[in-house]
């Protein structure tokens, strides 16, 4: 009997090695896959190491999918995931690029989710891995920043650059959550994540940034050292106080970005508001119930306006009425359930309020769910989630 659980254990040990190894894969595969452009010209390298992290993405789906502990949020997850898919397949056109290419960025956003669920439900990952991952993508984030400059710049020879790589920092924003030990290194993060959103003038990044600063600020206070507190208090409010008189500086400096602010409302946020008035009154319009309910198919924000929806909800009402609408819905429900029923430890909470909110705002100008970057969401969620279901399998 003890032979043959040592075997056993010997066995489960291997296994978690197979899988710690293809953890440590998956994140080189996605570090390579944000480098893009500036390691090596996009092409077949990326769409190699794109087709790469999408089976191995695949293989913990279906690794995950039937596992009687999945909790609602995971199941609502797998849904916008089934219904894209399957709308692809049926409505979609693959040899459209634009179709393709919204196809592309939901696998990768929403796929992404499934192996790293599996990792933190295994505890193979930890924190630690997520801190690693956040410097070595802000390195990255950095470097396609000054490229995307210097590309424009060249091109166009204009200085007053919106930089689209902006939200790239807005999505590493939750990962700062995890510094615990070193609160200067976590400030410092911070700080130098906020400078990069606010001068690549992006209006939504800065919106969505703040948020999660203001939240961030939030956090230090309530995970003080109690033993010091009216001392740590200090320390946080005047940090905190110089962080963000600098950026508002920073703001205030910039013509450019003060323009863009001046003219969000009066300019219809880049088009935005004839893009939005299409798409509702072509879905109000419509004389089919079958539609106004399941929507126009995959991507038909395209047909109906020329580009994306720029917007989640609308993408979604586009494309799957209002049930796609409603499983979105639900999702962020869901997710906020979580934060007030249970299980989730107060660190973690936080880094997955920071997440929820700062992808709930980035619905509502933007794309999220439809959006490549997404994987940096899905990685953290799927922490937050597997461990905490890791955590709720212990209790039962």
């Amino acid at each position: 009997m003890n032979k043959a659980k040592l075997v056993n254990n010997r066995i489960l040990i291997k296994k978690k090695s197979i899988h710690k190894m293809i953890m440590h894969f998956l994140f080189i595969l996605l570090l390579l896959y944000a480098a893009k452009d500036v390691l090596y010209s996009a092409g077949s390298i990326s769409q190699s190491v794109l087709l790469i992290h999408l089976s191995l993405s695949s293989f913990y789906f279906f690794k995950t999918v039937f596992h009687q502990r999945n909790n609602v949020f995971y199941k609502t997850w797998t849904t916008l995931l089934l219904l894209n898919v399957i709308g692809f397949l049926f409505t979609g056109n693959i040899n459209n690029p634009t179709s393709l290419g919204m196809f592309l960025g939901v696998l990768i956003s929403l796929l992404t989710f499934y192996p790293f669920y599996f990792f933190a439900y295994k505890g193979i990952l930890g924190s630690n891995n997520l801190i690693l991952f956040l410097f070595l993508m802000l390195f990255i984030s950095i470097s396609q920043y000054i490229h995307n400059i210097s590309t424009i710049f060249y091109e166009s020879g204009n200085t007053d650059i919106v930089n689209n790589v902006s939200f790239m920092f807005v999505n590493l924003i939750p990962y700062v959550f995890l510094i615990k030990k070193n609160r200067i290194l976590s400030f410092g993060m911070m700080f130098i994540i906020m400078i990069f959103v606010v001068q690549g003038a992006k209006r939504g990044a800065i919106i969505t940034g703040l948020s999660g600063v203001f939240l961030f600020i939030y956090y230090m206070f309530k995970t003080t050292n109690k033993k010091y507190k009216k001392l740590n208090y200090l320390i946080i409010m005047t940090v905190s106080f110089l962080i963000l008189n600098y950026l508002y500086n920073l703001f205030t400096s910039n013509e450019f970005l003060l323009y863009r602010f001046e003219n969000m409302f009066s300019s219809g946020g880049s088009g935005r508001d004839i893009i939005y008035k299409n798409i509702i009154n072509h879905w109000y319009n419509t004389d089919s119930f079958f539609k106004l309910m399941f929507g126009f198919g995959f991507s038909s924000s395209v047909d109906i306006t020329g580009t994306y929806a720029h917007n989640d909800w609308l993408e979604l009402l586009s494309n799957f009425g209002i049930f796609g609408v409603s499983i979105y819905l639900w999702l962020f429900i869901t997710g906020f359930k979580l934060l007030i029923k249970k299980k989730c430890i107060e660190d973690l909470k936080y880094v997955f309020l920071a997440t929820i909110i700062i992808w709930f705002i980035t619905t509502l100008f933007s794309m999220g769910y439809t959006s490549a970057e997404g994987y940096m969401r899905a990685v953290i969620i799927a922490f937050v989630i597997g461990f905490t279901q890791k955590d709720a399998s212990k209790t039962q």
